[in-house]
């Protein structure tokens, strides 16, 4: 897989409301390229070894917010739930 492609997919994982899964197919798709050891079951960390004169390092946040309709009412107005880590302020 192309490092471009890679980072796509990475970057393309569901993780509103909760990482979990996210999580556990960064560990799976990573532990394919990288040595990865699993810091918590919310954590992957990976490290792959070249022969380059440079270290490239990614490091991301697999947490997302987002919200979630849970009503319309006549005049148009959406009322919504959080989820995710949303700072109600």
């Amino acid at each position: 897989m192309e490092i471009k492609d890679l980072l796509f997919t990475l970057s393309s994982l569901d993780a509103v409301g909760s990482i979990t899964d996210a999580s556990d197919k960064a560990y799976e798709i990573l532990s394919k390229y990288a040595k990865t050891d699993r810091m918590s079951n919310l954590s992957v960390i990976g490290f792959l070894e070249g022969k380059a004169d440079y270290t490239i390092m990614l490091d991301a946040h697999m947490d997302e917010v987002g919200f979630m309709v849970v009503n319309i009412d006549d005049n148009g107005y959406l009322k919504f739930n959080t989820l995710g880590g949303i700072d109600a302020k």
